[in-house]
């Protein structure tokens, strides 16, 4: 099986959620005996925050994931995720990035048992910290490619406790997005589609000697 992984990196609101949208057809037409799976990094968080917010996740628009809940004791769901990340991490700062890189393998490798699919795209649009990266690049039996997108002419957020949410090394980077929110999102993925598609297509065509020839 090949099993490619496709990782999304940038700001909050950059579009890292739109461009895993519009990937899902594009790589369906192209690949139509493909399999293709969603996983974040953070639904470990959202399976506990659940417990109080039933309706809880990346699903949720950007006012939804901005509203302060009351069963959250008035945080939003994007800072108590945020709040829950950051106490990981203050009573040990390798908790959270074990965890949440065990759970990612865990579900990658849970896909790559099924004998019947030929080829595998994992998307991963929440790739926030070197850790994270690196547990995409450095999948057994796989190829992991990260896209930053980076937006202009609108709005963005990184959280500055970059222990939690900050800026992965340059080098993790496959390909740089630009995302011009002020053309709108239809504008930004007929853009970088196409650019998109050219690496996943070398990734494809060079994927047994990506892997050591072990695919």
């Amino acid at each position: 099986m090949k099993t490619i992984i496709i990782g999304i990196h940038g700001k909050a609101y950059s579009g890292k959620d739109t461009l895993a949208e519009a990937l899902r057809p594009l790589l369906l037409e192209q690949f139509p005996d493909a399999r293709i799976e969603e996983l974040r990094f953070a639904e470990p968080l959202y399976d506990m925050l659940r417990t109080r917010l039933p309706e809880a996740g990346s699903h949720l628009s950007k006012a939804e994931k901005e509203l302060p809940r009351p069963e959250l004791g008035g945080l939003s769901q994007r800072q108590a995720l945020l709040a829950m990340g950051q106490g990981f991490h203050n009573v040990n700062p390798m908790t959270m990035p074990n965890i949440w890189a065990y759970d990612m393998r865990d579900m990658i490798n849970t896909y790559t048992q099924d004998k019947a699919t030929s080829r595998l795209f994992v998307l991963v649009p929440d790739v926030r910290r070197d850790d994270e990266a690196q547990t995409l690049l450095g999948t057994e039996n796989a190829v992991g490619v990260i896209y930053r997108v980076e937006a202009i002419n609108g709005p963005t957020e990184e959280n500055p406790d970059k222990r939690t949410e900050g800026g992965i090394f340059h080098g993790y980077v496959t390909a740089h997005l630009l995302n011009d929110h002020s053309k709108g999102k239809e504008a930004f993925v007929q853009k970088v589609l196409g650019e998109v598609l050219s690496v996943l297509l070398s990734v494809d065509l060079n994927y047994s000697k990506m892997v050591g020839g072990l695919a």
